[in-house]
């Protein structure tokens, strides 16, 4: 091994040891409210932002961090941060515990699907998913399960921000592999958290690239993720929470329901957008035209779909959607009939299979959520900054050691 492989290896050592002390401290925190709790956590919070800020200095995109960081660990924000870090990380772990076996038949017929839809030399496709540390989620490991063929689905990727390289030999691999840069969505963040508050800032960039000429029905996107298992765990349904790491298929959630075409609400109906709370539902639920799955209530036996919460709901979606059409319909000409009706706008349905990331927020929606959130960031780094600390560490700018501040404040008296 030379000194810069020995170097990169001993880097990322470093960070997984932080990473679990936070994640331990986190969980204490949870059990026990006490001040040397909170203490620990902040200190192990601390430590791990410490070290990648260290690591962003010889990367330029310190800003980009510390945009993401200041959040007080403590903070209603915060502590929401903590429980949906530490669930991810339950649920990963319960993934790589399940036996083996039960998923077997389904990784196999995987290989297979790869070969046939995306790419021919299957095991350079996975030998490069086992050499970035990414996996792939979505629908394509369910339908290896089922043993089904959904048409057009694409192919998700998710890349670890914790590997430099690893995104860069994606994106070189699917290039020579005869893919074209579709399009790329390099500040995904904000729109991702106005689309799914679950997803956090966990998502940097999304990247589509679709295959040339009679291959132009391949799409894979590249989802570059801060952590793979809070964005895997960010789902709606417990049916889409398998995913390939290169060897084999796990699951976040039993499979087993999911063997059966059964499935639950991974969170209560009311956190769910309007795009996950009618879409999804109807597009996986029992009716003509999905894919034929029974979905429960969270925590309960009872069908969505029968509910009364749910009809209520889609209603009221459907209205919000015939008012919004109404209001972007231009004004009737001259002459024209009384109470003509404007037709029902179609695109407000047209959801297409794949490309789920780029959908829900309109243009004009996406530019107010992005202006909203670098408002907000602005102002807590103006705050930040007029109570920053004299003294930091010496690679730290202004603006990191305003981040700083926020993060090594005396625990909150209880």
């Amino acid at each position: 091994m030379s000194a810069a492989s020995a170097t990169a290896a001993a880097i990322e050592v470093d960070l997984v040891h932080l990473q679990e002390r936070y994640v331990a401290a986190a969980k204490m925190r949870q059990l026990d409210s006490s001040p040397a709790n909170i203490l620990a956590l902040q200190d192990a919070h601390s430590a791990l932002i410490l070290y990648q800020l260290k690591k962003a200095t010889q990367t330029q995109t310190q800003q980009s961090l510390i945009d993401t960081l200041i959040t007080d660990p403590e903070s209603p924000e915060g502590q929401r941060e903590t429980t949906l870090e530490v669930a991810a990380r339950d649920a990963w772990l319960k993934a790589h515990d399940r036996p083996v076996a039960a998923l077997a038949s389904a990784s196999y017929r995987f290989r297979d699907l790869i070969a046939q839809r995306f790419y021919n030399d299957v095991d350079t496709f996975l030998k490069m998913l086992r050499t970035t540390g990414a996996v792939i989620g979505g629908s394509l490991p369910l339908q290896a399960l089922l043993k089904v063929e959904w048409r057009d689905s694409d192919m998700d990727i998710y890349i670890p921000a914790n590997r430099s390289d690893a995104l860069p030999m994606w994106q070189g691999f699917l290039l020579a592999a005869g893919y074209e840069l579709e399009n790329e969505r390099v500040k995904a963040a904000p729109y991702m958290k106005a689309k799914n508050p679950r997803l956090g800032n966990s998502i940097n960039s999304v990247i589509t690239y679709r295959g040339r000429g009679l291959w132009c029905r391949r799409v894979i996107q590249l989802i570059h993720c801060k952590s793979i298992p809070r964005v895997l765990n960010a789902v709606d349904l417990s049916c889409t929470t398998l995913f390939y790491n290169g060897e084999r298929i796990l699951s976040l959630d039993d499979p087993l329901l999911a063997k059966h075409r059964v499935a639950f609400l991974r969170y209560p109906l009311e956190e769910l957008n309007n795009y996950e709370a009618k879409e999804r539902i109807c597009k996986y639920g029992t009716h003509d035209n999905g894919r034929g799955f029974l979905i429960l209530q969270k925590g309960s036996s009872e069908s969505v779909q029968g509910s009364s919460l749910w009809t209520e709901r889609v209603a009221a979606i459907d209205a919000e959607r015939r008012k919004e059409v109404m209001v972007a319909a231009p004004a009737p000409a001259p002459g024209a009939a009384a109470g003509a009706a404007t037709p029902p706008s179609e695109e407000l349905e047209g959801y297409t299979e794949g490309n789920e990331w780029e959908q829900e927020l309109a243009p004009e929606d996406l530019a107010v959520a992005e202006a909203a959130h670098a408002a907000v960031q602005q102002s807590l780094a103006a705050k930040a900054q007029a109570q920053a600390q004299a003294q930091a560490p010496d690679f730290a700018p202004p603006a990191v050691r305003a981040a700083l501040n926020i993060l090594t404040a005396a625990p909150h008296s209880l």
